[in-house]
């Protein structure tokens, strides 16, 4: 706070009416902790709760793509459809 309340004051970010000369004295002796502390819950409120972009949502899941199946499960029959797909002209 020591580097950041001058500055304000210089820039009338504060006010005497708000910045009376006890609540700066309170201010330069307050530790980061406590400021994190007591700014948790405004901080907290401005993140948005329950959203994550890592799962998908539930219209997606039922609707996922599935491998398909074949009837024959033979690999030799599966090289055959391959070979004669990627065969040339």
């Amino acid at each position: 706070m020591d580097l950041w309340l001058p500055k304000l004051e210089a820039f009338g970010e504060l006010d005497a009416k708000r910045l009376t000369p006890a609540v700066r004295v309170q201010l330069m002796q307050v530790s980061e902790a406590t400021i994190d502390r007591l700014l948790k819950p405004t901080k907290d409120a401005d993140k948005p709760k329950g959203l994550s972009a890592t799962k998908a949502g539930p219209s997606c899941r039922s609707r996922s793509v599935r491998p398909a199946t074949s009837t024959n499960s033979s690999p030799v029959s599966s090289r055959r459809t391959w070979s004669s797909i990627a065969a040339p002209p």
